[in-house]
């Protein structure tokens, strides 16, 4: 009698902590993330997944992952796993794109001519300006390495700038 009680409890404080849980997860992830798990029960298997949970005021981005495990018996489903607070990460990856994409829309609109270059000299990425100032084409430019465009006046000091940038200088 005990034990029926004692299960009936955790059934009834499970519920209410899966209450709380469905309560705190943004209401535009929880469909995706009932999928998931009922995907995660049929397949054996529970991949990462993202989603925005409420803690107090302030909307958080969890991560959740972890592992599946059926008993053969009774074929019970078990998942196991951890929920990870990713939103100084996500705050991190959403600051990096804005920065890309400030220097992106800089280096395409800028009439000077920038350039990324790697350590052997070679461009990896080049602005509009090149083409339209030098003439040749963009595919033409990054086949070749940087010192095939400056002039030989220009040839040693360029040479000598290069050097001190591999040994870390500037």
């Amino acid at each position: 009698s005990s034990r029926v009680g004692a299960r009936t409890s955790a059934r009834v404080a499970g519920g209410c902590y899966l209450q709380r849980a469905r309560e705190a997860i943004h209401w535009e992830d929880l469909r995706r993330l009932g999928q998931h798990m009922l995907a995660a029960r049929e397949t054996g298997e529970l991949a990462p997944i993202e989603y925005r949970v409420r803690v107090g005021s302030e909307i958080r981005h969890h991560r959740t992952e972890g592992e599946v495990h059926r008993d053969p018996v009774s074929d019970s489903v078990k998942m196991v796993g951890f929920v990870q607070d990713v939103t100084a990460l996500r705050q991190i990856e959403e600051e990096r794109l804005r920065a890309e994409q400030e220097r992106d829309s800089l280096f395409a609109s800028t009439g000077d001519l920038l350039s990324v270059a790697g350590l052997d000299g070679r461009f990896k990425q080049l602005n509009p300006a090149w083409t339209r100032t030098l003439g040749w084409t963009l595919e033409e430019m990054l086949s070749r390495r940087g010192r095939d465009f400056v002039h030989p006046d220009d040839y040693a000091a360029t040479v000598e700038a290069g050097d001190r940038l591999r040994r870390g200088e500037s």
